[in-house]
């Protein structure tokens, strides 16, 4: 799981009354953080003898970190320390996954079509992240009722992306 909807973090510390100061550090404290852990991932690949392990791993406790955010959200309150260090492994585990699922799946396609497997991927992987936006942008040029058509540099987008 790749780290990305993390503008919620600010409001959730918010939501729980924990402060400003603390909506702004858990931006920055956090990845710090992650990028710190991330550097026992080659290590970790060595010890569990694949990068399929370390990846599954990672990804179950970047899951996992959710748990306690869960519950807190539900009772309406956690210790700030412990705000800071679910989100310290959700990044530690997003940042130490990467380079090993890079190194996995690169070994899983066979050099031949690599580089274009990868683009085709990528190309399908940016426009399906950036379909809301696309559709947020173009659906209504006025304020008249009607149905929403998107734009002619969005049709253009979308056909070319096919």
């Amino acid at each position: 799981m790749k780290p990305n909807r993390d503008k919620m973090r600010n409001l959730f510390v918010l939501a729980l009354g924990l402060g400003e100061v603390n909506a702004g550090l858990i931006a920055a404290v956090p990845m710090l953080a992650g990028g710190i852990i991330q550097l026992i991932s080659p290590w970790a690949v060595r010890k569990l003898g694949s990068h399929r392990r370390w990846v599954v791993l990672c990804a179950v406790a970047q899951a996992s970190a959710f748990i306690p955010l869960v519950i807190a959200a539900l009772i309406g309150r956690m210790p700030v320390a412990a705000v800071y260090v679910m989100a310290a492994l959700y990044w530690g585990a997003g940042l130490a996954t990467g380079p090993a699922w890079n190194t996995w799946v690169g070994s899983l396609v066979p050099r031949s079509i690599r580089a274009n497997y990868f683009a085709q991927r990528s190309r399908a992987m940016t426009d399906t992240s950036s379909r809301p936006s696309r559709r947020a942008v173009a659906g209504r040029r006025s304020s008249t009722p009607g149905p929403c058509r998107p734009s002619a540099s969005v049709r253009h987008t979308h056909s070319v992306a096919r």
